[in-house]
């Protein structure tokens, strides 16, 4: 005697389709994990053997940051006076404004180098977009100070 199918007949295939999905995907994530895995042990290790700066640096780096914040915030109305600079980049600086061969307006700052005596670093701000109020600012260090 033979079976007739019942309302459960048709709910296997479905059923076995299913867990073989799920089991693609899991063995795709797993796969995925490890490629990951494999990955990062090779990247990692040569993210630490990056040259750590120097004392010298990271000091003028924490200057020059501040500086360069100092001089956003002096330039949020627009303009940058005299005593502003001098706020923000203290005495030793010069200024070279719009026009001086063609370059956009830039201040040059004379930063003493802690734990050498009569060593200094400087660090060029400039102003590419002009002196208006939330143009952006950048720096870089010169290998010698022009002053």
């Amino acid at each position: 005697m033979t079976r007739e199918p019942g309302p459960r007949a048709g709910a296997a295939p479905l059923a076995k389709w299913l867990v073989g999905c799920v089991g693609a995907v899991l063995g795709l994530a797993a796969l995925a994990y490890v490629v990951v895995a494999v990955w990062f042990a090779y990247a990692v290790p040569a993210f630490f053997d990056r040259p750590q700066p120097s004392d010298e640096q990271v000091t003028l780096g924490k200057k020059a940051g501040l500086t360069r914040f100092r001089l956003q915030e002096a330039l949020k109305d627009g303009k940058l006076t005299d005593a502003e600079i001098t706020w923000a980049a203290g005495e030793e600086r010069r200024m070279e404004r719009e026009g001086e061969n063609h370059r956009p307006p830039r201040l040059v700052v004379k930063y003493a180098v802690p734990g050498k005596k009569d060593s200094f670093r400087c660090v060029a701000f400039a102003f590419p977009d002009g002196l208006k109020a939330g143009n952006r600012i950048t720096n870089e260090q010169l290998d010698d100070c022009p002053f």
